[in-house]
């Protein structure tokens, strides 16, 4: 990642998630001691030095509390700000309910960018975007643009576009699969899945054209979407079946959306999943893994903290992508001729000699 802060900054003031109250309560600034007047006495002891204010953090972030959840990238989000040179105090709290609540206590520390990563408190930290008009707010899972919601100026939507990650496990799927059959599926509520199933179709095709081998991707004409996870399991069974016996079935897979991963199993099938695994990047993929698309959003973080401290931060959506790993792709058990071939098409890809992959 790019040095992303400017000359000057001391070390970060950070105030550990795990230091804090599971009530969400931070550490408030002490008030000014007013002077005590001199006594005649010369052992009277000198009047106190008014509290100085709390140093201004960069970033002031609200994680989930404690114990409570195991996929709260909030954590390595701090590490990556901090690692950028900025300024951190945090914060957790037990709900969506207590995010307000936080927020207050967190700004009387004096906070120049309210900030969430946990996706469960999105609509929350637009409520504190609202209610606090002049203050900069960043959060990742708030709904994207296009929808009927209006969302405060002051507020900048974090995500992440992984459309060219989605067109190299495309290309992956397309040369792992020994049936030539390849299948995509991603949830209705996810505006984001109808896309990448486009993108990992095309990534496919792409393969097939340096290759010569044809490849059949079931859900990359009409795009496929359903409903929950065991919709999902059903369609990805049947398309493992084949058609009556005569033709062999799909045995890779795109599970587009976040969370699908976790609720499909069809022997005989490897899978590519897409979420957020900074929390876990040390546990391998599961044996049907064959890839995974991981989004970490510290990068859309580390990006508008930066825009803040430079004073350009206008809101809107601020994403991290393939390009500046926002979005990586680990992989699981991939032969090692197919690594190479898609290391190549990786570098391709990234140095944008590849065009029309999104």
């Amino acid at each position: 990642m790019p040095a992303l802060r400017a000359a000057g900054l001391t070390a970060a003031a950070v105030l550990l998630l795990s230091g804090c109250a599971a009530g969400g309560t931070v550490a408030s600034s002490s008030s000014v001691s007013s002077p005590v007047a001199a006594s005649a006495s010369s052992t009277q002891p000198p009047p106190p030095l008014p509290t100085p204010s709390p140093v201004l953090a960069d970033a002031c972030i609200i994680g989930a509390a404690p114990g409570r959840v195991d996929d709260d990238p909030t954590n390595s989000t701090m590490r990556a700000l901090e690692g950028a040179g900025f300024r951190v105090r945090a914060a957790t709290a037990a709900d969506a309910a207590g995010v307000g609540p936080v927020a207050a206590d967190l700004l009387a520390t004096r906070c120049a960018l309210m900030l969430s990563v946990y996706p469960p408190f999105a609509n929350a930290m637009v409520a504190v975007a609202k209610e606090h008009p002049d203050l900069p707010v960043a959060a990742a899972g708030v709904t994207t643009p296009g929808t009927p919601v209006t969302l405060p100026a002051n507020l900048a939507r974090l995500g992440t576009d992984a459309r060219a990650a989605a067109f190299v496990a495309g290309y992956l799927a397309a040369g792992a699969s020994q049936t030539d059959r390849i299948g995509a599926v991603g949830l209705r509520n996810d505006p984001a899945a109808a896309d990448l199933i486009g993108s990992f179709a095309a990534g496919a095709r792409y393969r097939a054209t340096q290759t010569g081998e044809r490849v059949a991707v079931r859900g990359g004409g009409p795009v496929r979407l359903v409903a929950d996870a065991q919709a999902a399991e059903q369609l990805v069974a049947g398309w493992a079946e084949g058609s009556a016996g005569a033709a062999p079935g799909v045995d890779v897979v795109f599970l587009a959306s976040p969370g699908l991963a976790d609720g499909v199993d069809v022997d005989g099938v490897l899978q590519i999943g897409i979420g957020d695994r900074t929390g876990s990047t040390t546990e391998p993929l599961p044996s049907d893994g064959l890839a995974w698309l991981v989004t970490d959003p510290s990068v859309a973080a580390a990006a508008a903290t930066q825009q803040v401290a430079d004073g350009v931060f206008a809101g809107g959506e601020i994403d991290g992508s393939f390009s500046d790993d926002g979005v990586r792709l680990e992989l699981g058990d991939v032969p090692d001729p197919l690594r190479a071939d898609l290391t190549s098409v990786i570098d391709e890809v990234r140095s944008g000699r590849l065009t029309g992959v999104q």
